[in-house]
């Protein structure tokens, strides 16, 4: 005989199927694919749910976000963002994209960076920033 204690630890161990969006970003004109460029889910009220950098490939992918409706937006240093068409995310959906970026460049205003303190290298974050710049 099963008992309660059984029941409800049966239900807590089986986890909730997740939604996803996977996709791949590339440049409109070429095909190419884009690595490095930030990839946001934004929801219907403007707030970012989640992001995600794009790897070498332009492929990316967005785990648990909620059911609902997102516009996914592509940003790159130094280009105008792009975006998806509207996503609707239903329960344990997977949602696949394929997202063109605008070869448009913009303007940036310089920076100035002064420091004191010494610098740590960190060759694996080192990797990640240099994927973006």
């Amino acid at each position: 005989m099963l008992g309660p204690l059984f029941v409800a630890l049966a239900a807590v161990a089986a986890p909730a199927p997740a939604q996803v969006v996977s996709g791949v970003l590339v440049e409109e004109q070429t095909g190419t694919p884009v690595d490095g460029a930030m990839i946001s889910a934004v929801d219907s009220l403007d707030r970012t749910r989640a992001a995600t950098l794009t790897d070498r490939a332009g492929r990316f992918h967005i785990r648990d976000l909620e059911p609902g409706r997102y516009v996914l937006r592509a940003d790159r240093i130094g280009h105008r963002s792009s975006y998806s068409d509207t996503l609707l995310l239903a329960a344990a959906d997977t949602v696949q994209v394929r997202m063109a970026a605008r070869v448009e460049a913009i303007p940036l205003a310089g920076i100035r960076v002064e420091g004191e303190g010494r610098c740590t290298v960190r060759p694996r974050e080192g990797e990640a920033t240099a994927r973006i710049w």
